[in-house]
């Protein structure tokens, strides 16, 4: 399928039984970066059990104060982060600083007047990047 955005997204998913299925990444984490993420509440007709995990991932974000690093972390970060700059670009609030085959480091401009609490949500910040990342993979798959 393709994203929004314009990503082409292959996946493969396989159906597990619950039992146990989220085991191996969990001991991954002891040594490979990744996150696991659970429910166990179950109430019939409205909550199940679940879980969802993730292993090796192709990019880190991190920030500090208005400053951002988008890393590539494998070769499929790399793929990735050339279709994130051009996303990004595009964005007034936000400077990019340097591109590398493994790296974009950007920083998010300081609002230039006063927003009132109605418009809090406008404020540019790091959470314009993410928004506009996360509107770059969106899909209804």
């Amino acid at each position: 399928f393709v994203t929004a955005g314009g990503v082409a997204i292959t996946r493969d998913r396989q159906e597990q039984p619950y039992e146990g299925a989220i085991d191996a990444y969990v001991d991954g984490l002891n040594s490979r970066r990744g996150a696991v993420f659970s429910s166990n509440y179950e109430y019939p007709g409205r909550y199940t059990r679940w879980d969802t995990a993730i292993i090796d991932p192709p990019l880190v974000i991190s920030a500090r104060g208005r400053a951002m690093r988008i890393e590539a972390l494998n070769g499929r970060g790399e793929v990735l982060l050339p279709v994130i700059a051009k996303a990004l670009d595009g964005l007034a609030e936000v400077s990019i600083a340097e591109t590398s085959p493994r790296l974009i480091r950007l920083e998010v401009a300081k609002p230039g007047r006063v927003f009132t609490e109605e418009e809090r949500s406008r404020v540019p910040s790091v959470f314009t990047v993410l928004r506009a990342i996360t509107a770059l993979f969106k899909t209804e798959e």
